[in-house]
């Protein structure tokens, strides 16, 4: 369809193809620049969106993949905060399982976490 409109304005083949890969080449960078936003903010729903875009112009998961390891982490970090947060024991060894590729530093703190609620559980059943 796009040859047959480029040809009523008097464009050749050749001009036309020119400018879809410019296109292409706009929405790839545009991508990119989105994904690194996305990877300052740390934000997971950004990141997601990012990703998706950025799929959706055809990035290779090379140049996406310092954003899906932020989202996987971000993701993690948000599982291990609410596993805390509604003290569900079993959540929260899951999460720190799924969690792995965190830093130690957070994972202590989780492991923490668990030992602590597994203690208030371990006393309320006494």
């Amino acid at each position: 369809r796009a040859v047959e409109e480029a040809r009523v304005v008097g464009l050749e083949e050749a001009e036309l193809l020119d400018a879809l890969r410019a296109i292409e080449e706009l929405q790839r960078e545009a991508a990119l620049a989105r994904l690194q936003a996305a990877l300052r903010s740390l934000s997971v729903p950004e990141l997601q969106e990012a990703i998706e875009q950025a799929r959706r112009v055809g990035l290779e998961e090379a140049e996406m993949s310092s954003a899906t390891r932020e989202l996987e982490l971000g993701m993690a970090r948000g599982a291990i905060k609410r596993a805390v947060a509604l003290e569900d024991i079993a959540g929260l060894a899951v999460a720190i399982d799924a969690g792995s590729a965190l830093p130690e530093t957070e994972l202590q703190e989780a492991r923490s976490s668990l030992g602590e609620l597994q203690g208030q559980a371990l006393r309320r059943d006494s």
